[in-house]
């Protein structure tokens, strides 16, 4: 408990407004991460300057590398407050993706699912995989959160478990038709520092949704979970609540493949290294012991 009354800067508020006593269930909630691996959309090959065979599996080994070395260590370590992880990937695939998609069928909470996102886009691969969802979360739940992560990016090891925290305390009758949380504070890094992000509605936004609306919703073909809308406009559809932390609860790694993000150099930079990289937990997949895995 003082871990997180230490991480939460809003506690107060909590004690005002709640008492601090607990009164959400939160086996009444699916907690859950979609990752868009390789999701095929416009001319994403023209934007990141792929033109050949040989430049795709370049391509495809050093995102298989990025994700295994940051994105899935860090949700590995706080796998136990996870109940999926549903993890896109275009059918189309290279060698080195489906050698990675072996390896996470090692995974129980881990779903690869492969679409035609070529031909069908991506608001309807996203639709499918929800569908998919509803399937796998039928009659368990009364809600469903969806929360968006990149597969070159990583979350605090704390993410999971303070959401989950905080969410105790929040009257699940306040979800009412949806309601988005948000971190604000973040963290890039270029893989040598880091350097402080603060982001309203970023790319690690969650939603909760009440789970009878998310499947009737998602087998009549429309949009729904966090995808519904891009991150910096989910404020038009549903409120979004910021968490705000003493430290850093997600991580941009910024690298030469990054289509939209740019590092800050500017940015406040984060001088312990040693202790963001325990927070992120960026090991490679390959040094993590079975134990640790599982």
């Amino acid at each position: 408990m003082e871990i997180f009354e230490t991480l939460l800067g809003l506690e107060p508020y909590y004690k005002n407004h709640y008492e601090m006593t607990a009164v959400t269930g939160l086996d009444q909630i699916a907690f859950s991460i979609i990752t868009r691996f390789s999701l095929k959309f416009g001319s994403w090959t023209e934007k990141i300057g792929i033109r050949t065979e040989d430049e795709m599996i370049a391509w495809s080994e050093n995102r298989v590398h990025l994700f295994e070395t940051y994105c899935m260590p860090s949700v590995l370590a706080q796998a136990e407050h996870i109940d999926k992880w549903y993890i896109l990937f275009d059918q189309k695939t290279t060698k080195p993706i489906d050698q990675m998609i072996e390896r996470l069928r090692a995974f129980d909470f881990i779903e690869p699912v492969l679409l035609d996102s070529e031909s069908i886009g991506v608001h309807n691969a996203i639709i499918e995989t929800a569908k998919i969802m509803a399937r796998d979360f039928s009659g368990a739940y009364d809600f469903i959160s969806t929360t968006r992560l990149d597969s070159d990016d990583a979350l605090s090891r704390l993410f999971f478990p303070v959401y989950r925290h905080y969410l105790s305390y929040f009257p699940m009758e306040d979800i009412g038709r949806g309601r988005a949380f948000n971190y604000p504070i973040g963290a890039q890094t270029d893989t040598k520092t880091f350097r402080l992000r603060v982001a309203n509605q970023g790319p690690f936004l969650s939603l909760i949704e009440p789970f009878a609306a998310f499947r009737n919703t998602a087998n009549a073909g429309g949009g729904t979970s966090v995808y519904k809308s891009d991150h910096t406009k989910m404020s038009a559809l549903h409120p979004v609540h910021n968490i705000h932390t003493t430290r850093p609860m997600w991580l941009q790694v910024i690298h030469d493949q990054n289509v939209g993000n740019r590092f800050l150099e500017n940015g406040l930079a984060l001088s312990d290294n040693a202790f963001f990289q325990d927070l992120f937990w960026p090991r490679p997949v390959a040094d993590l012991s079975l134990k640790e895995q599982t």
